[in-house]
């Protein structure tokens, strides 16, 4: 008389186990699984986000790829203060991220009023915010993307003196990146396709600083395609 109960229990098994198969295993880490870079946060001035003119437009508006995004950006901000030092608080705000966009340094030369020695010593303040964040970042296991300085030719502020500080810095950028296994955007040479700032402004900047629409969704696609390219080599 024990046969039903034996096939009762078989069939609670087998149900059991088909369960089991369609969430994913028992450690749910099936289909459903998701990818890498999925839940970010964003860290940087207006370049990732801006309201103030109805002609800029931020690039991280038009991301896609990431599931979740915390985007901490605040214009006007500075690599080497604000966005470092506020970048750890910000981390904790998002505890499940697997991944962070660091974008910035334009600021850092428009408002660099001269009060250290010289360009080398300024660019060591921004090497430093960058290494301080990507320490902190990796601690926590985050994997990191880059967006380096865009083309800013046009404002006042702007000098041949400091476009040479914004090719070194986004050489050292590059180069930083490649060593710390970090993803990395060159914005500048992708808003730089135009040959001069009335054509430019004309395509896909917004003003003398700020991509217009066109330009930050060339530049979130650019992003997401690095997004991709990461994804698919795990």
């Amino acid at each position: 008389m024990r046969r039903p109960v034996i096939k009762l229990q078989r069939l609670c098994i087998c149900l059991f186990v088909l369960l089991v198969t369609a969430c994913g295993g028992s450690g749910g880490s099936g289909e459903d699984a998701l990818p890498a870079f999925s839940t970010i946060l964003i860290a940087g001035d207006s370049i990732s986000r801006y309201d103030q003119d109805p002609n800029a437009y931020a690039y991280a508006d038009y991301l896609l790829l990431p599931d979740t995004v915390l985007n901490q950006a605040v214009p006007g901000t500075r690599l080497v203060d604000q966005i470092a030092t506020s970048f750890s608080a910000n981390l904790d705000l998002l505890p499940d991220a697997d991944g962070v966009i660091i974008q910035g340094g334009t600021n850092d030369l428009i408002q660099w009023d001269g009060s250290t020695p010289d360009d080398a010593a300024q660019l060591v303040l921004m090497q430093a915010a960058i290494t301080a964040m990507s320490s902190e970042a990796l601690s926590r296991d985050l994997q990191v993307l880059y967006v380096n300085i865009l083309p800013w030719g046009g404002t006042k502020a702007w000098s041949l003196e400091k476009q040479q500080f914004t090719d070194e810095y986004n050489a050292w950028l590059s180069s930083y990146a490649g060593q710390t296994g970090a993803l990395y955007v060159d914005a500048y040479s992708l808003l730089q396709a135009q040959s001069g700032w009335d054509e430019r402004i004309a395509t896909v900047y917004g003003g003398p600083l700020h991509p217009n629409e066109a330009g930050a969704i060339a530049l979130a696609a650019e992003v997401e395609a690095v997004i991709q390219a990461y994804r698919d080599s795990q």
